[in-house]
Formats: structure tokens, sequence, C-alpha cells
């Protein structure tokens, strides 16, 4: 089953336009990164995967585009404005699946990113077929508040997974592009 990862973009920039991929330089990010990056290198042995960068300015964002500096945060922006933001993200997540020639249905989306980036596409992904994961919230320990908790829990268990990846335990990719539909 091919795999689509979406991270979400970050405050912290790097200063002058560079990829996608290397603009963003918070620690969330960069571990993201590195999560989504190994776990497309053991899908590559199974299946078709891509990732996305979901751009509070851009859409969705391949991580070689090019771009400047920006100061763009979904959090300022109105209800409203967030629903038209979502409905491109979506949009461009369905030419995306397309242009790969790959079915929602067959398509495993793994989202690592706040609620706020996820809210209004979450449905439309859903309804469209995709199977959606979103790892972190089935292991958020119950009673967990606050903006700043929650960050540093989703670093904490970013770097957990990738100290799993590092010894070789792949099971939490694996159970994201399982084949039997059964399973969602």
């Amino acid at each position: 089953m091919p795999v689509i990862y979406l991270v979400s973009c970050t405050a912290r920039k790097a200063s002058e336009p560079k990829p996608a991929n290397d603009l963003y330089v918070s620690e969330q990010f960069v571990l993201s990164r590195q999560f989504v990056e190994r776990c497309l290198e053991y899908h590559k042995h199974y299946e078709e995967g891509v990732w996305f960068i979901l751009s509070s300015k851009h859409h969705l964002v391949a991580p070689e585009m090019i771009l400047e500096p920006y100061d763009d945060y979904l959090g300022n922006k109105s209800r409203s404005e967030r629903r038209a933001w979502a409905d491109k993200v979506f949009g461009s997540l369905m030419e995306q699946t397309r242009r790969h020639v790959w079915k929602p249905q067959h398509v495993s989306l793994i989202v690592l990113t706040g609620k706020l980036y996820w809210e209004f596409v979450d449905d439309k992904a859903k309804t469209a077929g995709f199977k959606v994961h979103v790892p972190w919230l089935d292991e958020r320990p119950a009673g967990l508040k606050g903006q700043w908790k929650v960050l540093e829990w989703q670093k904490n268990w970013l770097r957990d997974r990738l100290n799993q990846i590092q010894q070789g335990d792949f099971s939490f990719c694996e159970k994201w592009s399982e084949h039997d539909d059964a399973n969602y």
C-alpha cells in the first residue's frame, strides 16, 4: 500500500531561500523529517511512499521545493481561512495521488502534525477513502494538556521511534501500511 507522510511547517526557519526540507530548522521539524525519511527508506523495499510539508503559507509542499523564509502561522487565521487553506491542501493531496496513479482507498496517510494543521483535512481525506493514521494520538497520555507539554511529548515520541529504527525495529511503520483493510 502506498504511504504519504505529512509533516507541518514550523515557525523557526533558515534565513535564506532553501529547499523546504532544509528551510524549517526547529527541533520538531528536524526530528519529524528524520523519522519520515527513515520510514520511507524502509517502505521503499515494499511499496511506494512520499512525504510533504503542510505549510501555512504554501499549502502542500514537496520537500525539494525552494521556498523563501516567511512569517505566517495557521493559528492566526480565522476558521473560514483555515477551511479554505484545508481545501487547497486536500486538492493538492488529491492531485499528488492522481499524479502517482494511486487510488485514495489504497493509500495510507501518516499525519505528523498538530490538530490545527489537520482538523479540516481529516474528514475530507477519510471520505475520499485514505487510511488516515495520526500515530501519536493513539499513544498520547490521557490528560496531557498544554501546547508546550504536548509538543515536548511529541518530540520525545519521535526520539523514541528514531531509537527503535536505529535498532532495526520498524514494526510501527508496518502497521500503518498493512494491506488488510480490516485493520483500519
